[in-house]
């Protein structure tokens, strides 16, 4: 999968320097400078930074006029998607009960409505599976209505932006239990 990452603009070096002069003026910081000493934090330490917003909209549509990518909490089972004018919000599945959404600017054009398709979430494997999945993020290939085969999983670190902390493939054990399961297998 490929994303936009928030580090092709400034190197390691680079990034603890802005992150040094960021906090030398912690006193007169509002949120929005809190943000950029994150990111530029998380890109000193060498953690992958990505724009979820521009990646979402880099990956474009399918031939069906739906998201190539799709995201969700890391303990949700599936997402659907709704095009609101300038944004695109992702919802767990309406049977699921769970109460959030994310959304993220548009930059979609040839956008469907996708009020009844939904994305599968993918079974997070054991070696990354958070204890506290509700404080993470799934990005995956959306194979609306099918399982997905390679996800991330990513921790909100700003508005937009996203630390990269695991990537895997689902094997095809894997993704043959999941389908046997019908695709509901919960993370956490």
């Amino acid at each position: 999968m490929n994303v936009t990452t928030l580090n092709s603009a400034t190197t390691q070096e680079a990034a603890r320097a802005a992150m040094v002069e960021y906090s030398l003026h912690r006193g007169i910081h509002d949120e929005v400078d809190e943000e950029v000493e994150r990111i530029y934090r998380a890109i000193a330490q060498g953690k992958v930074v990505i724009s979820l917003s521009a990646t979402i909209s880099q990956a474009g549509t399918d031939g069906r006029g739906h998201p190539r990518l799709a995201v969700g909490r890391a303990d949700c089972r599936g997402v659907t998607y709704r095009d609101c004018g300038d944004s695109l919000v992702f919802l767990p599945k309406p049977e699921a009960g769970a109460r959030w959404s994310i959304r993220i600017s548009r930059g979609l054009a040839d956008l469907k409505p996708g009020w009844d398709v939904r994305a599968i979430a993918p079974r997070i494997p054991p070696q990354y599976r958070p204890h506290h999945p509700r404080r993470y993020w799934l990005l995956w290939e959306a194979e609306w209505q099918d399982l997905p085969r390679d996800p991330m999983l990513l921790r909100k670190i700003g508005r937009d932006a996203y630390v990269v902390l695991a990537a895997w493939d689902l094997t095809e054990v894997e993704l043959s239990v999941l389908r046997a399961h019908g695709g509901e297998a919960r993370n956490g």
